[in-house]
């Protein structure tokens, strides 16, 4: 049975159904915004929990984007039992609740990560189709307020979204009886709800006449769902009683981020609809941006030159559909390592300090581990809140807020590209087995002797590397395996473009004889390396640094306060197949 649909198939259909398609967001539609996803939060939960029961630092086991440590917290909660496996559906709220008890603290733990973001682009966007008539009404078990804001924004005034929560579920109702729109329905209500839910036990006994609300809509509307992973059963249940009373009539979409595998209870949900001759199917996309990004391209009536002042400003690559395509190998293989995900924002401080130079000094004279540059918005930062005040304070501190990093000034030379280098660099120099180098434009690793085995770089039937580092014959000149690592915006996607090369150490007071040889030692080690002896290498380069696993997270401080540097990366570079 093919579960699938191609996002521009859907696009088409949207055209047509808009007003007959709700839309169902989850956490994941607010990534982009910068709140943490269901994965980093369930990793936060067993790291306290594991380090108060075991009666350890957190420091300990700070790095959470190490499957050996993640490995070593899950080998605790496998002996101990009690607990949801990793990978189930209820393993968020199990672990929640086991970390919070109190509703008050957990309504704590989620504020700051709520209180300060911004709406995304999709957001936005998504407010532009409620004004133009093209999304009557959205659920969402998310607790933020960013579609309130987004719409506040697009409408000018608050008013014009009626939004309902398990306060006033009477509004839902009333809404879909009366055709009132543009709704949003808060199915888990928001933060600053004193009958928050996020809780197994509370989740199971969700407001009666919302999800009753959900289930008699589904009677009328189709529904499209981002961001979501199905974690709830309450909500699941939904879904599946809508499906046996003939719901979903206008379809069902399920829009997953590409690589990621649903619940098997996401595919029976979708088989059961197909089987009852209902459109529904799965949908691969980036994230939550572009697929809107998507949809507002290919809308009419919605207003582009206000959607254009947001929008991402970078080139974009289309799919077209291409004849007699060849399933066979040989693909072409890029160097393009894709970033998932990336920290959205960083610290801001606005002071009387002057440029950079000044800012790098009173950073050493302070004496604390931050990463900070100057922007002509003020110093952009990463670290700790304390040591950021320990560093500024002299210089009269204004305002300490947070700063929205955006992916057009990531493509050219500005104070963010240079502290996403600065970041990078020392997300790296956490990894055993190399040093990294900082350079103007990209960052290095070279591989330390004796840490890192030649034997790394081998496959496919070839051994390209005998050793790792040496010196030049006949110089005083050594050498050294290592690899460039540079930032690339592109298609509207983030990249880390890794290039192996060879690096000579210090070059300066040397003779020019040396330095000729060695340069010409470079030249001979390179040119026997072709494509499988270059495949191998980069593959044993992205081992070195992100670890064996899909997706590898990089933290610059693997800190739970101030602000913190995490990198999200997929381990498989870019393809292309050939005709």
């Amino acid at each position: 049975m093919d579960y699938t649909m191609r996002l521009p198939q859907f696009l088409r259909l949207y055209e047509i159904r808009a007003q007959r398609i709700m839309w169902f967001l989850g956490a994941g539609s607010s990534v982009a915004a910068g709140l943490p996803t269901a994965w980093d939060l369930i990793w936060q939960f067993k790291k306290k929990i594991y380090c108060s029961e075991q009666r350890v630092p957190p420091g300990y086991v700070s790095d959470l984007g190490n499957a050996a440590v993640r490995a070593r917290i899950q080998h605790y909660f496998d002996n101990k039992g009690g607990f949801p496996s990793s990978g189930t559906e209820d393993e968020y709220s199990a672990f929640f609740e086991a970390t919070y008890n109190s509703d008050r603290d957990r309504r704590a733990f989620l504020e700051p990560f709520l209180a300060t973001k911004a709406p995304s682009f999709g957001h936005y966007v998504l407010a532009h189709l409620m004004k133009a008539g093209k999304a009557t009404a959205v659920w969402t078990t998310n607790f933020d307020k960013l579609v309130e804001e987004a719409a506040a924004k697009v409408f000018g005034s608050v008013a014009s979204l009626l939004t309902a929560d398990l306060g006033e579920p009477d509004k839902a109702e009333r809404a879909f009886t009366e055709g009132r729109w543009p709704l949003l329905v808060k199915l888990h209500g928001d933060f600053h709800s004193e009958r928050l839910k996020n809780t197994r036990e509370e989740l199971q006994s969700q407001d009666k006449r919302m999800r009753d609300c959900l289930f008699n809509s589904s009677k009328q509307y189709g529904l499209a769902v981002v961001g979501y992973s199905g974690r709830d059963s309450s909500i699941l249940e939904v879904f599946e009683a809508a499906v046996d009373s003939g719901g979903f009539q206008n379809g069902f979409f399920w829009f997953k981020r590409e690589g990621d595998e649903p619940f098997p209870r996401v595919l029976r949900l979708i088989t059961r609809l197909q089987e009852k001759g209902i459109e529904a199917a799965l949908i691969d996309i980036t994230n939550f941006d572009e697929l809107f990004g998507d949809i507002a391209r290919f809308m009419q009536g919605l207003d582009q030159a206000a959607l254009a002042s947001i929008a991402p400003k970078s080139a974009r690559l289309a799919s077209s559909i291409v004849p007699n395509p060849s399933k066979r190998p040989p693909f072409i293989r890029s160097n393009a390592i894709p970033i998932v995900s990336m920290s959205s924002t960083c610290r801001l401080i606005e002071c009387d300090i002057g440029g950079y130079e000044a800012v790098q000094a009173a950073i050493a004279q302070a004496n604390v581990d931050i990463i900070a540059q100057r922007s002509k918005v003020g110093v952009i930062a990463f670290g700790r809140d304390e040591d950021l005040k320990k560093a500024f304070n002299p210089y009269n501190i204004q305002r300490l807020d947070f700063h929205a990093i955006s992916g057009d000034r990531l493509a050219r030379s500005s104070g963010e590209l240079s502290l996403f280098y600065d970041s990078l660099s020392k997300a790296l120099s956490r990894i055993p087995g190399i040093r990294v180098k900082r350079n103007r434009s990209s960052c290095s690793a070279i591989a330390e002797a004796g840490q890192v085995a030649p034997e790394t770089f081998s496959g496919n039937g070839v051994n390209p590397i005998d050793v790792v580092e040496g010196m030049v014959k006949s110089t005083t000149i050594r050498w050294c395996e290592g690899v460039s690592i540079q930032f690339d915006h592109r298609a509207s996607r983030n990249w880390l473009l890794l290039r192996p090369k060879i690096f000579l150490d210090e070059t300066e007071g040397k003779s020019e004889v040396e330095i000729l040889a060695a340069k010409d030692f470079v030249r001979e080690r390179l040119a026997v390396r072709h494509n499988r002896e270059y495949a191998a290498i980069l593959d044993g380069w992205i081992k070195v640094l992100f670890g064996a696993e899909r997706r590898a997270v990089l933290r610059a401080f693997a800190i739970s306060d101030g602000s913190d540097a995490v990198f999200e990366i997929e381990t498989i570079t870019g393809y292309s197949g050939r005709l």
